[in-house]
């Protein structure tokens, strides 16, 4: 009776492994899927926060100017340089450069009664760009433009 039930037992075994590496296979390729979901994930964040600090900067440039902004982000430099820098730290919060992770860089400029910023953030350790914006503000004219009304 066993020499009968032996060959059953070899296919039974054979299918037994075979559905054990299938099983396998499939989280091994289900991990792969979850890891990278969750790099994605951390990256999207990173973009989203990025893309919240440069928004915010571009309203404030667009409503108050130059020196609104400048003000605005409490930086101790003067504007009229015509570059701004804010450093945050892992969470977003404003830090000194020493310590800070992430930039986000503001070139201004002025060219006939319109400001200009551009706007970039950027990982400072793997030097990437997270995200970067144009901004424009205009100057208003003052009695004192005649040349504009004559």
């Amino acid at each position: 009776m066993s020499e009968k039930n032996r060959p059953h037992r070899n296919l039974f075994l054979a299918e037994l492994m075979i559905a054990i590496l299938f099983f396998a296979l499939c989280s091994v390729i289900c991990l792969q899927l979850f890891s990278h979901s969750r790099m994605d994930s951390r990256q999207m964040q990173l973009e989203n926060a990025a893309a919240s600090r440069a928004e915010s900067a571009a309203s404030i440039f667009q409503s108050q100017g130059i020196q609104g902004l400048a003000d605005a982000l409490d930086h101790s430099s003067d504007a009229a340089s015509g570059q701004l820098v804010v450093y945050y730290d892992s969470l977003w919060n404003t830090t000194g450069a020493d310590t800070g992770i992430y930039a986000m860089s503001i070139t201004l400029s002025t060219e006939d009664h319109m400001e200009s910023a551009h706007i970039s953030v950027y990982d400072m350790a793997e030097h990437t760009s997270l995200y970067e914006l144009n901004a424009a503000h205009h100057i208003p004219y003052t009695l004192g433009d005649r040349e504009v009304y004559e």
